[in-house]
């Protein structure tokens, strides 16, 4: 499995979900993508995923399947059950 998350510089909710997975969970994506840059790779990612606004967390199968969606920087408890999942926390 693994977990991306599709981000923006300028978005503060963004700050605040990477801020709750790096300090307050001791965790980080697999992959990350930033949407506000010129990074064409990136882009593509978001489209492949019909991301619309960031951030957002997805949970892949190996193969690259979508498992589990959470959008925006609130529902933690949401966040911390993709992490449980994956036995990392």
């Amino acid at each position: 499995m693994k977990l991306l998350k599709f981000e923006q510089d300028i978005c503060n909710p963004c700050k605040e979900l990477n801020k709750f997975l790096t300090e307050d969970l001791g965790v980080k994506p697999d992959e990350v993508y930033v949407l506000d840059g010129d990074n064409d790779e990136d882009r593509d990612k978001a489209g492949e995923y019909g991301i619309m606004s960031t951030p957002v967390l997805i949970l892949t199968d190996d193969n690259g399947v979508e498992i589990r969606r959470v959008a925006g920087a609130r529902d933690r408890g949401a966040v911390i059950s993709i992490f449980t999942e994956r036995g990392l926390i």
